[in-house]
Formats: structure tokens, sequence, C-alpha cells
């Protein structure tokens, strides 16, 4: 098996794959156009369908679609439990392996992404060799780096790791901006910032009104020490996710109000570099508000970590003052 499909280590994942399936706001491939986008039958009719099966050829086509169903409204343990039923059918189906994967990356412990590193790993020994696959990888090894209980050297060999996927994509698909943003990601993430520039400035080109990547250029901006620039996207950013609230299902939810609450996180620490405190007292008090209200949201996303970071950082403005 090759190096960069190695499954090693033990971390705790720190944020969810939204944003990491969507740094282009677009959907990587077929598959995830499949499970990301609701036709045909509803669950209520597949679960109906479903007891009436005596063929099981048919009843691994309706659990599929039943699993895929139940990833959309981001019910992920029904959608497992459906995959799960379909390996114990056909345990030689790339693709189910491939759609677990999909979603035990997107829960919150190191077991699953473990777990999910694994049934990738499965996918690809059954013959299923496909970009998303070490998208996936590469996305899973980037979370294990993340993890502050990490040694310096599993940090270092889930880097490599994670770094080997990406490539991978891209070498398979030059074009792919998602695996392009992962990779300027993990460059940031390792301090290396003029790196992690180069490669959004590659995306920016084609890309100049993607919230996402005006939002992670606007950060490595403020690494670079330039929060003049930082906050001229950031701002950009803010008008784009404003036009678009509203719109999409509950994954497009998550994924604006994810990405507005990072823009003000960042838009705070550019005004904070500058001097202006006011504008970043109400950057951040505005953050407070806005978990608060989506809080009893099922969004899957750290609410309490952005209001916990927002209050810290106001609580030591105010001890400044």
């Amino acid at each position: 098996m090759d190096e960069a499909l190695s499954q090693d280590g033990d971390a705790t994942m720190k944020t969810t794959s939204i944003l990491l399936m969507l740094v282009c706001g677009v959907i990587l491939s077929t598959f995830g156009h499949a499970m990301n986008h609701q036709t045909g039958p509803t669950i209520q009719e597949l679960e109906s369908h479903l007891k009436s099966i005596s063929d099981p050829a048919d009843e691994i086509r309706v659990r599929e679609l039943l699993g895929d169903r139940y990833y959309q409204v981001m019910k992920f343990k029904e959608a497992l439990s459906q995959y799960n039923m379909i390996i114990e059918l056909d345990p030689d189906n790339e693709i189910i392996y491939f759609k677990k994967a999909e979603i035990l990356k997107q829960f919150l412990d190191t077991a699953s992404v473990k777990e999910a590193i694994a049934a990738y790993q499965h996918s690809y020994q059954l013959g299923f060799n496909h970009p998303l696959l070490f998208y996936g990888l590469g996305g899973c090894y980037k979370r294990l780096t993340e993890n502050r209980d990490t040694t310096p050297s599993d940090r270092e060999k889930y880097v490599n790791l994670s770094r080997e996927n990406f490539q991978r994509v891209l070498e398979m698909d030059p074009e792919s901006y998602p695996a392009m943003g992962n990779l300027a990601d993990l460059e940031y993430n390792q301090g290396n910032f003029d790196e992690a520039m180069a490669l959004y400035k590659k995306m920016y080109v084609s890309n100049r009104n993607n919230p996402v990547l005006l939002t992670r250029m606007g950060h490595t901006y403020i690494a670079l020490g330039q929060p003049e620039e930082a906050i001229k996207l950031l701002r950009s950013a803010t008008a784009i996710i404003a036009s678009r609230k509203g719109t999409g299902d509950l994954h497009f939810k998550a994924v604006l109000l994810t990405m507005e609450l990072d823009v003000k996180m960042y838009l705070a620490e550019a005004y904070i570099a500058l001097g202006n405190i006011d504008p970043a007292i109400e950057e951040l008090r505005r953050v407070l508000e806005i978990t608060k209200v989506n809080i009893n949201e099922d969004y899957s996303i750290p609410l309490d970590a952005y209001h916990r970071q927002a209050k810290e950082i106001l609580n030591v403005i105010e001890k400044q003052q």
C-alpha cells in the first residue's frame, strides 16, 4: 500500500469537514452531487419500501438511497447505519466504503477519523482510485495535524501524509481548487505563510468572489503583517456572505454561518493589529450575538468555541483599557 494511504496516530478532530468539502463552494464530483442534492423518493417512502423488499440487490439499492438522504439532512449516524448494512450484504462494494468514510469524517472524535481513514483505504484496495478518495484522506490527516496533543514527530508525519494525498489529487485533477485550498490551509497551519499565499493567489485568479477563499487570504495577510490588505478582502467576503443568507440547504447555511464567524474573528484580529480597538470590539460583540442566536440550531459546528474565544479576547481588551 502507498505510504500516503497509511493509517497511524491518535488525535482529536477540532472542526467539522463542511468547509473541507466546500472550500470552493462546489462539490467535487458526481458522488458528492448524489449525496448532497435530494431528488427522488423521500426518507419515509424509502423506509416504507424497505419493508416489502426481498431481493438483496434491491435492498442494497434502496439502502444506499436512504443513506444518501440521511446524509443530506445531516443525520450522519442514520446514514452510517444504512451503509454498514449494505457492507454486510456486499462486503466488496468500494463505493459504499467510500461513502462510509465520508460520513465518518463528519464526527468529532479521534476514533471516527481513524475509522474514516481505514474505510478510505479499504475502498482504494477494492479498486476505487478517484481524486475524491485522496482528497478525503488528505483532509483526515490534516485534521490529525491540528490536535494540540499530537507529538511533533506524529504531526510531521501527518503533515506529510496530508500533503501527499492533496498533491495526488492535483496530479489527477490540476484544477481541483478544493485540494489546492486545503493544501494552502495545511501550509498556513505549518507557518509557511508565503507558500500558502502563493496557492491562494493561484486560486484567486478565477475565484475572486469566493468568500471562503477571500477569508483564507485575509487571514494569511494578517499573518504576513499586512492587516490593511486583510481588511479589504474580509470586507468583500462579508458582503458576499450577506448576499447569500437565507438560501440553500442546511449544509450551505452551516457553511455561511461558519464563514461569517471566521470573517468577524479575523476582522477583529486585523483591527487589533492596527490599533483600532473600537471596530475590533464591535466585530467580537457581533460574534457573541450570532452564536447566541444560533446555539440551538443543528449545524454541527462548534459555536461554543467561537463564543468562548470572542469573549476571552473581549475580556483581555477590557482589562487593558
